[in-house]
C-alpha cells in the first residue's frame, strides 16, 4: 500500500497590470485578433471602434440578413420552394430554378471539346413560340455558340450534356436537338 504525499498547491498570482498595463494588454489582444481577421472584418472593426468581436458579430448579422434576403428573392422568383420532410424543412429547386442553373452552367463552361468534335444545336420553334426562340438564340450567343444558319449553331465547348438536360427539362425536344459532331 502506498502513501500519498501531501503536495502543497502553489497559488498562482496574477500580475498586477494597473490601468496602463490593462490598456496595453487589450491593445495587443486586439492587434492579435486583427492579424487573424479577414479584410472585411478588419474594415468593420475600424468602423466600429476597433472592437473585432463586435465587428464579427456585425458581419454575422449582415451575412444572415443577406442570406434571408436572397432566399426571399429566390422564393419570389419561384426558383426554390420549401418542402416539409419529417420535422425538417428542405429547400428544393423548382423547374425554373433548375433551368436557370443549367443555363448558367452552359454559359460558364470553359472546358473545350477535342479539336475534331463540335456540339451542334438545331432548333425549329413554331411561330407561336417566337419569344422562346429569341430567348434560346440569346442563350446560345451568351454561351459562345457560332451561328451557321438561323437555327443551326455550333460550339467547341463541352456543353452537350447540359444542353440535352435543358431540352429535357423544358420539354422542348420536339423543337430543339443537340448532337456531338465528329469532323473528318
Amino acid at each position: 500500500m502506498t502513501r500519498r504525499k501531501n503536495v502543497e498547491k502553489k497559488k498562482v498570482r496574477k500580475p498586477f497590470l494597473g490601468p496602463a498595463g490593462k490598456e496595453t494588454l487589450n491593445f495587443l489582444s486586439d492587434m492579435l485578433d486583427a492579424m487573424t481577421a479577414t479584410p472585411g472584418e478588419a474594415a468593420l472593426a475600424l468602423k466600429y471602434g476597433g472592437n473585432l468581436a463586435a465587428a464579427r458579430a456585425m458581419a454575422d448579422h449582415f451575412e444572415k440578413r443577406r442570406e434571408a434576403a436572397l432566399l426571399k428573392q429566390l422564393r419570389k422568383k419561384r426558383m426554390i420552394r420549401d418542402r416539409q420532410k419529417g420535422t425538417r424543412v428542405v429547400l428544393e429547386l423548382t423547374d425554373d430554378g433548375q433551368a436557370y442553373v443549367l443555363k448558367e452552367r452552359i454559359v460558364a463552361t470553359k472546358k473545350k471539346l477535342p479539336l475534331d468534335r463540335l456540339c451542334l444545336v438545331s432548333f425549329d420553334f413554331p411561330e407561336r413560340a417566337r419569344h422562346a426562340r429569341l430567348a434560346f438564340r440569346e442563350l446560345l450567343k451568351r454561351a459562345h455558340f457560332t451561328r451557321l444558319h438561323d437555327s443551326v449553331w455550333i460550339s467547341r465547348h463541352d456543353v452537350l450534356a447540359d444542353v440535352k438536360n435543358l431540352i429535357k427539362l423544358l420539354k422542348s425536344s420536339d423543337w430543339i436537338s443537340a448532337f456531338l459532331v465528329v469532323e473528318k
